[in-house]
């Protein structure tokens, strides 16, 4: 999942709030393997949306990863986003890979 608050202002405590109270449950129900979070430019901005995403009960999940980005790496975030998404679908050949085989996945060549 791609979350892009790179245009978001600095916002009062009182949203703060409320984003941590409606928006960070929607986000744990949604349960995305990843998040992207492209951050804002402004660092007060930045470190609040650090530390809503850095809640113990959404970080607390052991298969979920979490890269920040800055709001001008776009592209990167989808890159890690896609390779995450590949990595998380092909299959894993442990038997076959202790003989040195090339075995074809889905996606890529793996060894």
């Amino acid at each position: 999942m791609l979350v892009d608050v790179g245009q978001l202002p600095p916002l009062p405590v009182e949203v703060q709030e409320w984003l941590h109270t409606h928006c960070l449950p929607v986000l744990q129900a949604m349960a995305p393997a990843q998040l992207a979070i492209l951050l804002p430019q402004d660092v007060y901005s930045s470190f609040m949306v650090e530390h809503l995403v850095l809640n113990p009960a959404l970080v607390g999940r052991a298969d979920l990863d979490i890269q920040f980005f800055t709001a001008s790496d776009y592209d990167m975030a989808l890159e890690w986003l896609t390779f995450g998404l590949l990595i998380a679908r092909a299959p894993v050949f442990s038997s076959m890979a202790s003989t040195g085989a090339w075995v074809r996945s889905p996606f890529y060549w793996v060894a």
